[in-house]
């Protein structure tokens, strides 16, 4: 089986840095100046802003060390998939475990690519407390502690989609059933 690298796109990591900064300034303009808004809370007001700046922060913060990986974002091999494409990356999810594949569309413009395995356990558990977290999160939200995005990849979300269905139908493995497309 013919191994596909994906390379990280810089270009959309860039943008996801200046998107992530003017995100952080206006959310640092409502918790400084929330009386601004009319009819606004200002109490839920300045707590937006605190999540704003949390959560792009957060962005801010892990975006440069992703445009300085020369590592590919993700690989295709024969024993599975090796995610190097974000912060929570999985390292190898290898072909046996994977049960099923399955697209969401959580924002207008952002999709995630559902991967649920037999040992999700497995998957959830890392050193690092806060990617171990935002694994957990992800059990929680969608059945599966695996979600991958074509945001920072060169490649878009079809392109990405249809490259994993490709290769988890020519697996050979008790566990590889059809795509979620197919039982649907």
């Amino acid at each position: 089986m013919k191994r596909i690298e994906i390379q990280l796109s810089k270009t959309k990591l860039i943008l996801t840095f200046l998107g992530s900064c003017l995100f952080v300034v206006l959310a640092i303009f409502l918790v400084k100046n929330p009386e601004n808004f009319r009819n606004a809370n200002v109490v839920m007001t300045r707590l937006v802003g605190i999540l704003g700046i949390c959560f792009f922060g957060l962005i801010v913060l892990t975006v440069p060390r992703k445009l300085f990986d020369k590592k590919p974002g993700l690989i295709l091999d024969e024993n599975g998939i090796i995610d190097n494409s974000s912060m929570k990356g999985f390292g190898t999810i290898l072909w046996k475990d994977i049960i099923s594949i399955r697209p969401i569309k959580v924002t207008r413009t952002t999709n995630l690519l559902l991967i649920f395995v037999s040992n999700p356990e497995k998957y959830s558990e890392n050193p690092n407390f806060f990617i171990q977290y935002l694994r957990k999160v992800g059990m929680k939200m969608y059945g599966t502690p695996i979600t991958i995005s074509s945001n920072a990849l060169k490649c878009n979300f079809t392109e990405l989609e249809g490259l994993i269905n490709e290769r988890l139908e020519k697996q050979e493995t008790p566990n590889s059933y059809p795509s979620w497309h197919e039982q649907n």
